[in-house]
């Protein structure tokens, strides 16, 4: 009886076609839909052959993580790189603006981790990258210099260092903490009794 020859039935390939790493027989000049998740490589024009993506990625250009060019199923990209992680890399946030493309984007260069992108009012820091300091009053925003009306403070408990506010009179004040150690976070904060 009649019938279409199996391409997975070959024993060798015939010109221009070439075979598939890990599937015996497979021959062809280009993937398909059953096989996207693999590449063609040929670094060795003597034996060029269809090679598997890299676990994190659902198709790819080439062999490794560098090379995703889709994610594989439960990976996520990460922005501006053609790689894909399961897990958020450190110096990136998950961005989930459209839920159903999730991508990992760089954090602000202030921040060491991060929790969100940099907006008006906050770097959104987790914590800090080297250099920087963050508000004693929000210490998710990091700056990499002193502001007007704050002194540098070190939490005796902690050895964290802060930037904190000076008393609202002040544009500038000394270091060595709250006089009074009051809650509000200001330096030689006086007061009329």
């Amino acid at each position: 009886q009649g019938g279409t020859a199996d391409s997975n039935n070959c024993k060798s390939c015939a010109p221009n076609n070439y075979p598939f790493e890990s599937i015996t027989g497979k021959c062809d000049s280009q993937t398909d839909s059953s096989t996207s998740n693999y590449y063609k490589d040929e670094t060795d024009s003597n034996d060029i052959k269809f090679k598997i993506c890299d676990i994190s990625c659902a198709t790819c250009s080439g062999a490794g993580a560098n090379a995703c060019s889709t994610c594989a199923s439960s990976y996520k990209p990460i922005e501006n790189t053609n790689q894909c992680s399961s897990q958020q890399p450190s110096g990136y946030y998950e961005d989930k603006t459209d839920p159903s493309n999730p991508v990992y984007r760089q954090c602000d260069s202030a921040c060491l981790e991060c929790s969100a992108a940099k907006d008006f009012t906050s770097t959104h820091c987790q914590s800090c990258a080297n250099g920087y300091i963050p508000y004693f009053d929000d210490t998710t925003n990091c700056v990499n210099s002193q502001p007007n009306g704050y002194y540098e403070f070190t939490d005796a408990n902690t050895g964290n260092v802060y930037y904190k506010k000076c008393y609202d009179t002040c544009a500038s004040c000394n270091t060595g903490g709250d006089v009074n150690n009051n809650n509000q976070g200001y330096a030689h904060y006086f007061t009329d009794i």
